[in-house]
């Protein structure tokens, strides 16, 4: 269960008796002023001890925010907060012994939230057909959105607020009947992870924040900022000239530098024309998702960050002073995740300022752990040393986002290098059909062959030509790492995985205890890891110049070998995912495009069973546009501790069980996946987890 933030005030209720081995439901009610949000979620309390405990003393429960839906008798509890120059009155109804399904049989609830005055919800919370796990009331974002089921149906949907449109039981059954349009739209924004890209102007960078513009629903986007690493830098403008050794302007052959800026074009705005497409296809996007942020909002986030020279850190500068401000922030302390598509240096000198400023106080120690927790990095390497140089002895505790093993593979090269089973997913055909042939963003987005450079004259970036042999284009002056691919082919997206496991795809892979997502997973099976370390004492080794070499006889149809398939595969979902939202981008209506399925589990994903126990799963499924669904329970073994083989009764079915190895140990753990695809074109996918905890 998320941590659950005080409230400034609650009501207690009375306490009830339910059994012990229930789970025991509350309503969490948040207020936010400085964020400017009423909160109402429903949560779970497992813990037969912890049951007791708030049966016994409400009221300091009440304190954390947490509402209790038990009781033996009627009762109402009305709260009325001003935000953000609006008034909210919330009333909460409950009543004993009515309840059903997985909460237990305990009291029912309804709602009630009069916003100025003006009745805007009206509507069983927990009663019957009826569950609400979600009510965001947002007066700064002027909307409220809800989230739940009805008839096992789940919908989700926004009004606004200021709206005429009152929410009840009818308007619920409407959402989840088909409604389609509000199905995934905007929920919280305590939903979605908070992100600040740092990009240089490498060709896959801007291929990569396309595909983070399509994906923009699923993140709070805090900023996105331009940076430097060694292979681009601006340069300051007085003449200083820069090199830093064994960089790629000393490799080759080469002997470049000092020089007064590296592969950085005059004028350089590639952030702000991946949003200004953005922009001429934000009317489309809108229809199939109503959580895309307005082109207005990401402007909003643009920054120049330390691009000057390769490392450098020295000043700050408008890009480290909105990761400085983030960071310092105490009104909003959920983690900020910091994606380094280049160098770190904007990150660096952000904590650099930090340090500066506050290391000689006397509360230095819990500023600098304050901010070690609020900050998560997900570097797509240390492309300037900084992080070696500067944040690791500075900050060593600062987490990564480690992305691990097995994810799906989109870099430089993407063909050459799948499976036989992912190459399809990376060809020429189908690139055109998915991505390049799909408006304003399709056309941007760079393939093999498409014509272009990121900076004139390059001698580094051949991509963009076609029809040319490594041996032609080296002759031209070029320096090839990559031998060319046929026009019009993958070219690739070498920085995605550093937000592949933040999409919210159903896997929840940033979560702290995720076994992983599309970017991939950390070995910890005692079994995988054994596995894994005799395969790799069978690799034979080969050196980088000898690999390279040996790609260049490959044709156009790729290598005669191919690799194996990670397991799990997940590259056809997130290469379909992604071309449907290319699709949408294209497409003004909702009909014309597909759209995911909504999965969900009933009761809890955090399981305890002792060895022998058979454990039911039950899962639920639905598909706004009607699309047929299959269904796959599978287990993630690489992710679990548990070492020998489990069984699950049945796998394609919704509701299945799975038996606990007599053999468990208490402590080991069981990771079990529930997987759904709908038969649209593209089909699209979406997953929950169920973790085990084998208990004794």
């Amino acid at each position: 269960m998320r941590r659950v933030l005080p409230a400034l005030a609650l009501l207690a209720l009375a306490p009830a008796r339910p059994a012990t081995d229930i789970s025991l439901p509350f309503i969490e009610y948040r207020v936010l002023k400085r964020v400017g949000e009423v909160r109402l979620a429903t949560r779970f309390v497992h813990d037969p001890q912890q049951q007791k405990r708030m049966l016994q003393d409400l009221t300091s429960f009440d304190r954390d925010g947490m509402i209790l839906i038990a009781g033996d008798r009627p009762r109402r509890v009305v709260r009325t907060e001003t935000i953000d120059l609006h008034s909210v009155q919330t009333s909460i109804s409950i009543s004993p012994a009515l309840g059903h399904g997985y909460r237990g049989g305990l009291a029912t609830a309804g709602i009630t939230v009069t916003i100025d005055g003006k009745k805007r919800i009206d509507s069983p919370y927990d009663e019957g057909a009826v569950e609400l796990a979600d009510v965001a009331i947002l007066p700064d974002k002027a909307t409220i959105s809800l989230d739940g089921s009805f008839d096992n149906r789940r919908f989700a949907g926004t009004l606004d607020l200021t709206g005429n449109q009152t929410v009840d039981k009818a308007w619920l059954e409407r959402k989840a009947a088909g409604d389609a349009i509000y199905r995934e739209a905007l929920r919280s924004a305590t939903h979605k992870p908070r992100v600040v890209v740092t990009t240089d102007p490498e060709l896959d960078d801007s291929n990569s924040l396309i595909r983070y513009l399509l994906y923009s629903t699923d993140f709070r986007t805090e900023g996105i900022i331009y940076a430097s690493s060694q292979f681009h830098w601006k340069g300051d403008g007085t003449g200083k000239k820069w090199s830093v050794p064994n960089r790629e302007y000393f490799r080759f052959g080469l002997s470049l530098c000092p020089c007064e800026s590296w592969r950085w074009a005059p004028g350089e705005r590639f952030i702000d024309d991946d949003v200004e497409i953005y922009e001429r296809v934000y009317p489309n996007l809108r229809v199939h998702h109503a959580g895309y942020p307005t082109p207005a909002e990401l402007r909003s986030k643009i920054r120049w960050g330390n691009v000057d020279f390769d490392g450098d850190i020295s000043k700050d500068t408008p890009g480290s002073n909105l990761i400085r401000d983030l960071l310092l922030d105490e009104n909003d302390p959920e983690p900020i995740y910091f994606l380094a598509w280049g160098g770190a240096s904007t990150i660096a000198r952000a904590l650099k300022s930090i340090q500066d400023r506050y290391q000689s106080a006397s509360d230095w120690p819990a500023i600098r752990a304050r901010v070690s927790r609020k900050a998560i990095l997900s570097l797509s390497g240390d492309q300037d040393d900084t992080y070696a140089n500067y944040i690791h002895p500075n900050w060593p505790d600062i987490r990564s986002l480690i992305a691990g093993q097995g994810g799906v593979g989109i870099g430089y090269g993407a063909f050459v290098f799948a499976s036989a089973e992912n190459a399809p997913y990376y060809s020429v055909d189908w690139t055109r059909a998915n991505i390049s042939s799909r408006g304003p963003l399709g056309e941007h987005y760079r393939v093999w062959g498409d014509g272009k450079q990121m900076v004139h004259g390059d001698r580094f970036d051949y991509f963009g030509l076609s029809g040319q042999s490594t041996a032609e284009l080296r002759a031209k002056g070029y320096v090839v790492w990559l031998p060319p691919r046929p026009k019009g082919e993958f070219l690739g997206e070498g920085d995605t995985f550093t937000y592949f496991n933040l999409i919210g795809n159903g896997l929840d892979a940033f979560r702290d205890d995720s076994p992983g997502g599309w970017a991939g997973h950390v070995v910890v099976n005692p079994a995988a890891l054994a596995a894994a370390k005799a395969a790799g004492q069978s690799a034979p080794a080969m050196s980088f110049e000898v690999f390279m070499k040996s790609l260049e006889g490959i044709g156009p149809e790729g290598p005669a070998t191919r690799p194996p398939s990670p397991q799990p595969n997940f590259t056809a979902a997130a290469q379909n995912d992604f071309a449907a939202r290319m699709k949408w981008s294209v497409t003004p209506t909702y009909s014309g495009a597909n759209h995911e399925p909504t999965v969900s589990i009933r009761g809890s994903a955090h399981i305890s069973a002792r060895p022998g126990e058979t454990v039911r799963l039950e899962g639920a499924a639905s598909d706004p546009d009607g699309d047929a669904l299959s269904v796959r329970w599978w287990r993630w073994k690489d992710v679990d501790t548990y070492p020998g083989d489990v069984t699950i009764s049945s796998p394609t079915s919704l509701t299945t069980t799975v038996q606990i190895p007599s053999d468990g140990a208490a402590g080991q753990t069981i990771q079990l996946i529930l997987e759904v695809t709908d038969n649209g074109t593209p089909p699209l996918t979406r997953y929950r987890r169920i973790s085990i905890s084998v208990t004794r």
